[in-house]
C-alpha cells in the first residue's frame, strides 16, 4: 500500500532528503551530500520513500513559509525533488546520482536484444514461413502437371 506523508515523521524510513525547523535541506547518497541549503522560505521537498515494506511519498516545508503552488506539480524521473511556488526546481535521484543505473538497465541492442524473447523473434519466424508456403505452392504446382 502507498502513502503520502505531509509534514508527519514515518518510522523506519531512510529518508535521502532531511528537512529541519528552521530550514535547512540535507540531500544526501549514501554518506556523500548531494545538496546543503539553509534559510528557504517559499520551499518545500518532496521524494519517494519506502517504511515498512511499503512505498509513499514525504512533503516537508523548508523554512517557514510553504510554497504556494501556481500550477500542478510534475515530478520527473527521481526519487527527490526541491518545489517551489512555481513547481519542481531541480530532481535527485539520491539512490542513483550518476544515472550509472539508469543507464546499466537500458534495453539491450543488436544481438543482445535477440537473446530475450521478444517480437523481434517474428521476424525469422516470417522468413521461415514465407519458405515453407513458397515450396508448398511450388509442390502443389508439381503436381497438378
Amino acid at each position: 500500500k502507498a502513502f503520502l506523508a505531509f509534514e508527519l515523521p514515518v518510522k523506519d524510513a531512510a529518508e535521502s532528503v532531511k528537512a529541519s525547523n528552521d530550514g535547512h535541506l540535507l540531500i544526501n547518497h549514501k554518506e556523500q551530500t548531494l545538496l546543503d541549503l539553509k534559510s528557504l522560505n517559499h520551499l518545500a521537498s518532496l521524494q519517494v520513500i519506502e517504511a515498512g515494506g511499503q512505498h509513499g511519498m514525504v512533503y516537508r516545508t523548508l523554512g517557514g513559509q510553504a510554497p504556494v503552488f501556481e500550477r500542478p506539480v510534475l515530478l520527473e524521473r527521481g526519487n527527490a525533488t526541491v518545489l517551489a511556488n512555481s513547481g519542481s526546481l531541480t530532481t535527485f535521484d539520491a539512490k542513483d546520482p550518476t544515472g550509472s543505473q539508469m543507464i546499466e538497465d537500458d534495453e539491450a541492442t543488436g544481438i543482445d536484444a535477440w537473446r530475450k524473447p521478444s517480437l523481434l523473434w517474428l521476424i525469422p519466424a516470417g522468413i521461415v514461413l514465407f519458405l515453407i508456403l513458397l515450396l508448398a505452392g511450388r509442390n502443389a504446382r508439381r503436381n497438378r502437371s
